[in-house]
């Protein structure tokens, strides 16, 4: 090998140095050239043949889903008497960024209003059905002055039920979950979260909305974060490329 590398040295490289950094520079401007137009493809799913029936398929539940779950926008420390302004104005600001299917930040209030059980998972509807036999028992035992059950009713169980639930308030119409404390407004993107890049830019520019807004500034305690299966998505990545 070294015997090689010196007759190139002695006969191409000593005799024509010009031409040797000529052609250097320009295999250099050349491989330049080619890197500025390669793209990178970061769907998972186009790493399969194309032709294949469950790529096709794939393919037409992401044209008509999305292909991903939703983008949750979580309001934290959202006073009540300013949340229709901040979810409204927030929302109309979302569904201006681009690839964004739908911005949900309401329930079907109209709809819902006076059926509020439609709302209640099969072991709550259980509960309540409890509670409210323990509640007609109770007054049955108060008419007759015989008592069947061994367990004083307790009322204020029924009302904590009702109250948090609101059975027979007015529905607010803006999703706080269980805990009642943050709100949540729902951004269903147009693409798949198998698509890295997507997702990354996606998330990007919901992010750069949300503090060109100012709404984080001009609200005392209201904080803004972002979850959700992108999310999931971005930090498994992170993970990956820092431990490579």
């Amino acid at each position: 090998m070294k015997n090689i590398l010196r007759w190139c040295f002695k006969n191409i490289t000593q005799k024509y140095p010009g031409t040797i950094l000529i052609a250097a520079l320009f295999m250099s401007g050349l491989s330049i050239y080619v890197a500025t137009h390669l793209t990178y493809d970061s769907r998972m799913d186009n790493l399969l043949p194309k032709d294949l029936s469950l790529i096709k398929e794939f393919n037409e539940v992401v044209a008509k889903t999305g292909g991903s779950g939703p983008l949750v926008v979580v309001l934290e420390g959202l006073g009540q008497d300013k949340a229709p302004n901040v979810i409204s104005h927030l929302s109309q600001l979302i569904a201006k960024v681009n690839r964004v299917q739908f911005v949900d930040s309401q329930i079907p209030k109209e709809f819902l209003n006076n059926r509020q059980l439609y709302m209640l998972s099969r072991s709550e509807l259980s509960q309540l059905e409890l509670l409210v036999g323990k509640g007609i028992q109770y007054a049955r035992d108060q008419l007759t002055g015989l008592s069947v059950e061994n367990e004083l009713f307790n009322p204020e169980k029924l009302q904590t039920f009702s109250e948090n639930y609101q059975l027979f308030d007015e529905i607010n119409p803006y999703y706080k979950g269980k805990n009642q404390r943050n709100y949540y407004i729902f951004v269903k993107p147009k693409g798949t979260v198998t698509d890295t890049m997507f997702t990354q830019t996606f998330v990007g520019e919901v992010q750069d909305i949300i503090e060109s807004s100012g709404l984080v500034s001009k609200v005392p305690g209201l904080e803004i974060k972002l979850t959700g299966s992108l999310i999931i998505r971005l930090e498994e990545n992170a993970f990956i490329i820092s431990d490579l």
